[in-house]
């Protein structure tokens, strides 16, 4: 899904009434989500598990808050910028968000099962954002460094 692709209505509607199954599910996600990228992005991988700073449990309570709260950015970014610098500082760059927000859209699908393609959209979107979040943050670090 493209980044430029701002949350539509319908999305919102969708994303409102699927929540609940991602916010419960969020860990098992977020755990399929670091699998698929062992096959799909080995550096990243790497990265994120050589260092062992960031516990699933961390990511999936800002996917969970931030499924809870969708359309409302500023209550999920204090969860994000924490999250943000840790990842920052382990080698997580800007360019691996969206990588991220792919392997979470591909691991909800493989948690969840079958999803219909306008709930695949929805959250592809919804992640996009996300990554986004985190991708800012993490640049504002690196200038913030340099």
């Amino acid at each position: 899904m493209p980044a430029d692709q701002p949350l539509r209505d319908d999305h919102r509607a969708t994303l409102t009434s699927t929540s609940p199954a991602l916010r419960e599910n969020s860990l098992e996600i977020v755990e399929r989500c670091l699998e698929r990228l062992t096959t799909t992005n080995e550096e990243l991988a790497t990265i994120i598990s050589e260092a062992d700073l960031i516990a699933p449990n961390r990511l999936a309570h800002v996917l969970s808050s931030y499924a809870k709260n969708v359309g409302r950015q500023g209550v999920v970014t204090s969860g994000v910028e924490s999250l943000a610098t840790q990842l920052t500082r382990i080698g997580v760059a800007p360019e691996h968000y969206s990588v991220i927000a792919e392997e979470l859209i591909g691991a909800t699908g493989d948690v969840l099962g079958a999803i219909p393609d306008h709930v695949v959209a929805a959250w592809s979107t919804a992640f996009q954002e996300l990554a986004e979040l985190f991708a800012s943050i993490a640049s504002e670090h690196a200038t913030e460094a340099a």
